[in-house]
């Protein structure tokens, strides 16, 4: 019989290397014993390894070349690696017909890959490898793998690797030859959550190195799953006849993900599907790297939702508008497909790495004249803005502007006759110079957009329908600045766009005004205001932007050297959400709002900032002026790492907590870098943590508000200040705090407001008499009053107030 059996295995084998796609194999445990396979008796345990040893097969015996095995529906095939038996890494049995699991936790190398000269992939199996392979190519041998499934239960390949450390990428083998009929499906998934329970929660990347591991497979290629990241990749790319699709997760066309250096990874297919998920192209125009290409023989769908993610980069491609140019395409051609492809096209995602592109692009066809057609980026009425910035100081003497907009030239096109600009017309401008232009910008259908190297000095005002700034990386830098002109200037986009993680710098010289009425949108990129090294402008933020969730930083570009130059550059607030919206750059929003070196922020409408996520930060000095009959309330995180100062006759509110140094809720707060000082005006503390920590000193005139009905109040605390040995003091020649009680709504008999809670030690500098009550209307009060608590040593100052007039009593 096993020699009959052996005869039988010959002849397989041969098939196998001639028509995997049309072999007879079993679909069940009883079909498997008919044909005469060994079978898998029952599920290997985690420290089982039927895959090289008797194990739990029927046979009772280790693998050999004269049987094949199947493994049904819902039993686990475990393969144990062994660094000191590597041979284990060899399949040394016939066909294995996998119905239910295959598990290798290759944890070495991708040389210790599996070696399956003969698989097959039913309905529903899976191939989970842990950490590396899940195949490996040895001594001139390869698995072939047949897929025998379907759409309704595809086959999977599931990477399961968790580093038990710092997150980092996989880089997974695959080197093996699939088939497969036109019906059959391969799903490629990275689980969140692995077989052995490890939550997995960032990418992984798999590779092809043999270029011919596909080009026999006629099926379908499913990348899946949102947590998964593929790169098909060799030296020359993937040619396959069967349909490659994304499902979800990313498809990587680049070898090297930081240098778009390597050459591009083409693709060659039968079909492209697009269902959802990211597919990435790379190109690097300054090495010489084109975008890799996908070229479609049959089926092309790009479904409404997908996302091409395009490296930063693809500027160096662009071409503006020329006469050979008319529509400002682009040299990146990502598709190469059917002259019949029928794709919508308008609906698809175009995004850069960093979540956005610096202008605007969109897909299109172009017939390629030989039965097929190129998809390619398009870039509708592109002008490159190439003059360079000539100016050293101010500007040169006589002249009125440089740039790409005088006497309708709208960009340099090497001498080539240059397009007529109207304001009307749709334009998309893109600097990457440095660039000057002191004339009005009106250009409503436009939209300039200021890259990484580049910088703007503009005129009086800019109306566009957008204007972006594209800081691509950390240590980009993106300007603008108004000059000369008059003092207000106006930058009036529909939208101003922030894209990137750099940052991006404006600024004003001498006493220019610059209101900036746009929404601002970014979600990576920091936005500066400050002056130019000279102690004066505003710049100011006139628009709610709920959909800006970066950095804000408003500084003195320079630490002043006295007290005349503080609070010289100013900006004016009369909205939280002009500020911004979420913080979403960072888990930590402490320093979301950062207001550095001692600029001005004059408030003059009544302004609540109340989300947690946008922490301020105070970096060695601030003022807010708030205008008499508003207040601040600030209700996020503060953190003081220096001095805030508050003037004007508005009203301070402390409502949300005090951090200081670092951020963090345990950092303790260091003396002189935790002042507060109240110049005018009035402050009121509504929170126990608002103040705790804080050196507060009022001016004559200044008051602290307390309102009875406060949460501070409530919880009996007053301001709980314990931290420093003067947390209150005041600069008024009686050398009394003064208390304003708010006690609108105040209908009792009697009614107690706690002042403020201090420790037993800053206590020995205040007493009942530093305080000067104002007066509450129906009501009087016979002095301040203390009390300890006996546990902590805190003492509180109150004050109890009694209605005026005659009580009557009804017995």
């Amino acid at each position: 019989m096993k020699r009959t059996k052996a005869i039988l295995l010959s002849l397989s084998m041969v098939l196998a290397a001639t028509s995997h796609g049309n072999l007879t194999h079993p679909e069940t445990s009883e079909e498997a014993q008919a044909m005469g396979y060994v079978t898998l008796t029952k599920s290997d345990a985690a420290s089982d390894n039927s895959f090289a040893t008797a194990g739990n097969w029927s046979y009772a015996a280790a693998p050999d070349p004269a049987s094949n095995y199947f493994v049904a529906a819902n039993q686990v095939l475990n393969h144990v690696h062994n660094t000191a038996h590597t041979e284990w890494n060899d399949w040394t049995g016939g066909r294995l017909v996998l119905g239910g699991t295959l598990r290798t936790n290759t944890g070495h190398g991708n040389q210790y890959g599996l070696l399956i000269p003969d698989l097959v992939l039913l309905r529903g199996s899976e191939i989970c490898t842990d950490a590396y392979g899940p195949f490996c190519a040895r001594n001139g041998k390869i698995t072939h793998v047949t897929v025998a499934s379907s759409a309704d239960a595809p086959a999977w390949l599931t990477f399961n690797y968790a580093d038990p450390g710092t997150p980092a990428w996989r880089e997974c083998e695959l080197s093996a030859v699939f088939y497969g009929d036109s019906a059959s499906w391969l799903s490629i998934l990275r689980p969140h959550v692995s077989y052995r329970g490890s939550t997995l929660n960032y990418g992984y990347k798999m590779f092809t190195t043999n270029s011919k591991s596909f080009e026999d497979y006629a099926g379908t290629l499913c990348i899946t799953g949102d947590n998964t990241i593929v790169s098909l990749e060799n030296a020359t790319g993937i040619t396959m006849p069967g349909t490659l699709r994304i499902d979800g997760g990313e498809l990587w066309l680049y070898r090297n993900p930081t240098l778009y250096s390597a050459p591009r990874q083409s693709a060659t297919v039968g079909g492209f599907e697009m269902v959802g998920g990211i597919l990435r192209f790379a190109g690097n125009a300054a090495t010489g790297v084109p975008f890799p290409m996908i070229n479609v023989t049959n089926a092309f769908s790009l479904a409404p939702g997908s996302t091409l993610c395009l490296t930063a980069d693809v500027n160096r491609t662009l071409r503006g508008i020329s006469p050979d140019n008319p529509n400002g395409r682009t040299n990146a051609q990502l598709f190469n497909v059917p002259e019949t492809a029928d794709a919508d096209l308008s609906q698809v995602n175009l995004v850069g790495v960093d979540g956005n592109l610096p202008y605007d692009l969109i897909l299109g066809y172009d017939s390629n004249g030989n039965g097929t057609k190129s998809v390619s980026l398009l870039t509708p009425t592109l002008v490159m803005m190439t003059n360079a910035n000539v100016e050293t100081t101010g500007y040169p003497a006589g002249a009125t502007e440089y740039g790409a907009f005088n006497g309708g030239h709208p960009g340099d096109f090497s001498n080539l006759e240059d397009p007529v600009l109207t304001p009307d017309t749709a334009y998309n401008y893109y600097c990457t110079q440095r660039f000057c232009n002191f004339a009005d910008i009106n250009l409503p259908q436009a939209t300039i957009t200021i890259a990484a190297g580049g910088s703007w000095k503009g005129g009086n005002a800019i109306k566009t329908r957008k204007f972006n700034f594209h800081a691509q990386n950390p240590s980009s830098n993106v300007g603008l600045g108004m000059w000369s002109g008059t003092s207000q200037r106006y930058l009036r986009p529909e939208e101003l766009g922030l894209y990137g993680k750099g940052t991006v710098n404006f600024y004003m010289n001498g006493n220019l005004h610059l209101h900036i009425e746009a929404p601002i949108v970014s979600k990576t990129t920091t936005l500066m205001l400050h002056d130019n090294k000279r102690y004066t402008g505003a710049i100011d933020l006139c628009r709610p932007s709920p959909d800006f969730h970066a950095k804000l930083i408003i500084r003195q570009n320079e630490v002043a050297t006295d007290d005349t130059k503080r609070f010289a550059f100013r900006t004016h607030l009369g909205d939280a959400r002009c500020w911004g919206g979420s913080y979403t750059a960072t888990a930590d929003g402490h320093d979301a709002i950062t207001l550095q070196n001692y600029p001005l922020v004059c408030v003059t409408n009544s302004v609540t900032f109340d989300d947690p996520s946008r922490g301020m930060l105070i970096d060695l000095g601030a003022k807010f002026d708030v205008t008499g009959g508003h207040f601040l309330c600030l209700a996020n995180p503060v953190t003081y790492r220096g001095l805030l100062v508050k003037s004007g006759e508005g009203t301070l509110e402390l409502a949300g907590s005090a951090r200081f140094g670092d951020g963090a809720g345990s950092t303790l707060p260091v003396a002189n870098q935790n002042l507060l000082q109240i110049d005018a005006g009035t402050l009121a503390i509504t929170t126990p943590e608002a103040a705790n920590g804080l050196a507060i000193t009022l001016a004559e005139g200044a008051s602290l508000l307390i309102d009875p009905s406060s949460e501070t109040a409530r919880a009996g605390t007053g301001a709980m200040l314990t931290k420093w040995d003067t947390p209150l003091a005041t600069t008024a020649p009686d050398g009394k705090i003064a208390v304003s009680i708010r006690a609108e709504s105040q209908t009792a008999v009697s009614f107690t407001a706690p002042i403020c809670t201090v420790s037993a030690e800053a206590a020995t500098v205040l007493s009942a008499d530093s305080f000067r009550l104002g007066d509450v209307p129906g009501y009087k009060c016979p002095g301040v009053t203390t009390s300890t608590d006996a546990e902590t040593g805190n003492v509180t100052f109150s004050a109890t107030f009694h209605r005026r007039g005659l009580t009557v009593f009804w017995l």
